[in-house]
């Protein structure tokens, strides 16, 4: 019997007896299987070359990603110029609009995105969830601005940010998208501040925070212009009053406050928070007293439905400045907790009275009791964000002061036209 083993595609004859026939099978095909060892080695080492460049083409094709192209305009379809779009709440990217309303983003993977578009003056859109899987148009329409949108945060940034809050954090944000945002706890660390998460997961927008405090600082976040900050302190208090003066749209000039009170249980700190509410009452007090608005944001510290609770924040702050009114944000099932570890309500706002007439809505954000949450948005993110829960109000635009002395001079002719007809009756 002849076999015919294959080497390198050539058959080669191999004879043997019939004594040794098995013996001799078994050794020429180790021999054989030896011979061809090192053509099988060079086949696999080139089916893996051949794998790992088809892995290396489909990695090279996701990573170009594709364009996403949004269109922006108003109610009367006018194309928007300047306004943000954001693409991709991950790793954000963002163009803003030319002339004729158009953005492009590039380098957009293929998953569910977040888009956003946004104008400081002319408003915002609620963000658009759609899956991109090739280059893409939009065309979104931005309502008609009719209010400011101000928050309250304690961002959890003890000394820095961990990094598995600073997703669910920006989610928090491109969800209700603020003009203005009063922080509390903003990161010391230089190599990841406040500024440093803005510039990477909020573009638009400008941060300013206090140097005073460790490595909890108060700050603010806004999406306007800020024409100046003050800080302003105490002997007995941890840390400052950081206030910011902002231009809101339409002209007119806010002073924005963010105030962190001192925590624990003891007499002594209980104290201490009762101090910087008096301090921070008589700051306030000072500014109205001069014509400034002003906006409060704050983690109190103090429950004010705490019966245990040895401070009088709210009462001493509301005493010193009368003219400071505490909101009662609540969630969607109507809790006012912003604090659940403790089932507590810590965190507050509090605008001068002027403005607070012109308050249209107050929420706060908790993902875990949103009743119509967004298929992007998970229940745990607040949680993940922060210990404490963001809450906001909407407030109507400030009259202009032109528009005020118009509606004066209107009153007043109309007043006097009355008297005239009076006499000659």
């Amino acid at each position: 019997m002849t076999l015919m083993p294959v080497q390198h595609g050539r058959a080669i004859p191999v004879a043997t007896s019939r004594r040794g026939r098995s013996l001799a099978v078994v050794m020429n095909l180790l021999r054989t299987t030896q011979r061809m060892w090192p053509a099988l080695g060079r086949a696999r080492i080139l089916g893996r070359a051949v794998m790992a460049i088809a892995a290396v083409s489909c990695f090279c094709a996701e990573s170009a990603g594709y364009t996403v192209s949004v269109t922006v305009r108003d109610a009367s379809s006018s194309a928007i110029q300047g306004a943000y779009v954001w693409v991709d709440v991950t790793t954000p990217k963002w163009a803003r609009t030319d002339s004729g309303g158009m953005a492009s983003v590039t380098n957009v993977q293929r998953k569910s995105q977040l888009v956003v578009a946004r104008h400081p003056e002319r408003g915002s859109m609620p963000p658009l969830h759609a899956y991109i899987n090739s280059d893409t148009n939009f065309t979104v329409t931005l309502p008609p601005r009719v209010s400011h949108r101000i928050a309250s945060y304690n961002v959890r940034g003890y000394g820095s940010f961990y990094s598995s809050q600073v997703i669910p954090l920006a989610k928090m944000f491109w969800e209700i998208q603020p003009d203005v945002v009063m922080l509390q706890e903003c990161p010391s660390n230089a190599a990841f501040s406040i500024a440093t998460f803005a510039s990477r997961h909020l573009p638009g927008y400008t941060t300013s925070y206090s140097y005073i405090g460790g490595p909890v600082r108060n700050g603010i976040l806004s999406f306007h212009p800020i024409i100046s900050t003050a800080s302003y302190k105490t002997n007995g208090t941890y840390r400052d009053l950081y206030t910011a003066l902002i231009p809101l749209p339409g002209g007119q000039q806010v002073r924005f406050m963010s105030a962190h009170f001192a925590s624990g249980d003891s007499a002594s700190e209980a104290a201490r928070r009762d101090l910087e509410a008096a301090f921070i009452g008589s700051v306030a007090s000072g500014m109205y007293a001069q014509g400034q608005l002003c906006w409060l944001g704050m983690d109190a510290n103090d429950d004010p439905a705490d019966p245990e609770c040895a401070s009088d924040v709210h009462g001493i702050l509301t005493n010193r400045c009368t003219a400071l009114v505490e909101l009662e944000p609540a969630d969607d099932l109507g809790s006012l907790c912003t604090y659940p570890s403790w089932q507590s309500r810590l965190d507050f706002l509090a605008p001068a009275r002027d403005l607070a007439a012109l308050v249209t809505y107050q929420h706060i954000l908790r993902t875990e009791t949103m009743t119509s949450r967004p298929a992007w948005l998970a229940s745990g993110d607040s949680a993940a964000a922060s210990d404490h829960r963001m809450l906001y109000a909407d407030m109507a635009l400030i009259p202009e002061p032109a528009a005020v002395l118009a509606l004066l001079a209107v009153a007043c002719a109309v007043r006097r036209s009355r008297y005239t007809w009076q006499r000659r009756a």
